[in-house]
Order: structure tokens, then sequence, then C-alpha cells
């Protein structure tokens, strides 16, 4: 499959970045088979323009042959994966016979936009990775804690009650 020079895309809630092939919705990633994220591109990569099937077929199965209901059954997983527009229409519209088109206002981000925000992104990440490990590492201090402080009363209580049932002279 031919990648444009866009890298980066966004619409709506979604982003689309095809170097690092995720999907996120919301922030959040969006899982997709590899094909259903290789027809989204070229879906996305011309938005607002009807893309024939037969050209979908060309750039992503290129090298074999594959039955239209292939496409059609990654085209059902991409609107299940996109969910409803503003309008409550679907994103993706099928022309009868012809094609598909993707109705959605797609911005390509510019690489300098691109790569700040995935700097962004990816120190949030590690700080939110830090503090999950943190919590963690607190969590499971606590439960050893607890669990030796049991030990602890409960050796005291049997050596007690054990001295407590010996005889006195």
């Amino acid at each position: 499959m031919s990648i444009g020079r866009e890298q980066l895309y966004e619409f709506g809630q979604f982003r689309l970045d095809i170097r690092e092939r995720l999907f996120l919705k919301d922030g959040r990633p969006v899982p997709l088979t590899p094909k259903a994220f290789e027809i989204l591109v070229v879906l996305v990569q011309r938005s607002g323009h009807l893309v024939e099937k037969e050209e979908i077929l060309k750039e992503v199965w290129s090298e074999s042959f594959v039955e239209e209901s292939n496409l059609t059954r990654n085209i059902y997983l991409l609107r299940k994966a996109l969910g409803k527009g503003e309008n409550g229409h679907p994103h993706i519209e099928t022309v009868p016979r012809k094609g598909y088109r993707l109705i959605a206002n797609v911005r390509a981000v510019p690489a300098q936009d691109d790569q700040s925000n995935l700097i962004d992104e990816s120190s949030e990440t590690a700080h939110n990775i830090k503090v999950d490990g943190r919590r963690r590492r607190a969590l499971l201090g606590l439960i050893i804690l607890l669990i030796g402080a049991a030990v602890a009363l409960a050796f005291f209580a049997i050596k007690n009650l054990s001295a407590l049932a010996r005889p006195r002279c």
C-alpha cells in the first residue's frame, strides 16, 4: 500500500497516526485489523471523495486476488469502530455499486505539530506509568505490612494462649 506524505490526520474525536499504525478515539487506541486500518488510511487520505471499490481493492490487496466480501466485511468493522457522526449518520457513506466515501472534516496535522504532540503525549504517558508504578509499589508494601502484622499478632496470640493453658505449679 502506498502511503502519502502526511502521517497524522485528525477528524472529530479521532486521530489516525499512519507511521505508528495507531487509530485513536478520544486519545484511546481503537483496535482494527491490519486491512481495516489500511482501508481507513485510503478513505481518510481521500476524505469527502468517492473511492471506488476497485481502487481500494488494488491499494489494500495489491498482491493478491480477493473477493469484494472481504472489503465489505472490513468496511463494516470500520463503521462499527467509527460509530455515528455528529449528524447521526455513519462516517462512511456507501455509493451503491461504486464505492465508499468518508464523510468527515479531516485535518492533516503538520509534521511539527505531530512531533510536539507526540512528545507531550509520550511524556504524559510516561508520567502516568510512573504514577501507576508508585501506586502499585505502595499497595504491595501495604499488603506486605498487613500480612506481617497479622502473622505477628497470630504468633503473640498463640504464645499467650499456650502460656495460659500451661498448668502453674
